[in-house]
């Protein structure tokens, strides 16, 4: 579920935007952002009609149950493992972003795509690969979170980050 879940969901996220959001580029951006609202609104309302809303709970990976006593606060390793994966991936998605071409192009032509294109860049590509990226590390977020030891796969799981609030 690891590589699975942030691979889906970056695939849906790159398809939304090939299909969707990249003709949206060209108006007001409030547009994009009540295009993905509304989206959300439909595919909770989609697994809420096929699952139902009661919470699907499950047992933690065997390698990661069980804590650590720090002396001030006892730590459940799976806690521990997300808070060190997610540096890992954060200080990852850094060093892409600053250090690499790839880094250098996205940025660029989050400035002026004209000019990135005139070079031979192929931004609507890029886009679509940044989306791609974005959407797969909020799957990977999403995983970390649901995944813990009192974990629950529940359909109002958005609710309690504020993201039904706007």
């Amino acid at each position: 579920a690891l590589i699975l879940v942030p691979l889906l969901v970056g695939l849906s996220g790159m398809a939304i935007e090939k299909v969707a959001l990249s003709r949206l580029y060209n108006v007001d951006p409030l547009y994009g952002l009540l295009f993905t609202f509304g989206l959300a609104l439909v595919l909770e309302g989609a697994f809420r009609y096929f699952y139902g809303v009661s919470g699907q709970s499950y047992t933690p990976p065997p390698q990661l149950s069980g804590g650590t006593n720090l002396g001030f606060m006892f730590l459940p390793n799976y806690r521990g493992w997300v808070v060190v994966a997610s540096l890992i991936i954060c200080i990852g998605t850094w060093l892409l972003i600053e250090k690499t071409k790839l880094g250098a192009y996205l940025r660029a032509a989050t400035e002026n795509p004209t000019l990135v294109q005139a070079f031979g860049v192929n931004v609507p590509l890029l886009l679509t690969l940044t989306y791609g990226i974005g959407s797969a590390l909020a799957g990977l977020a999403g995983f970390f979170e649901v995944s813990g030891p009192a974990g629950q796969i529940s359909i109002d799981f958005n609710s309690g980050y504020g993201f039904t609030a706007i």
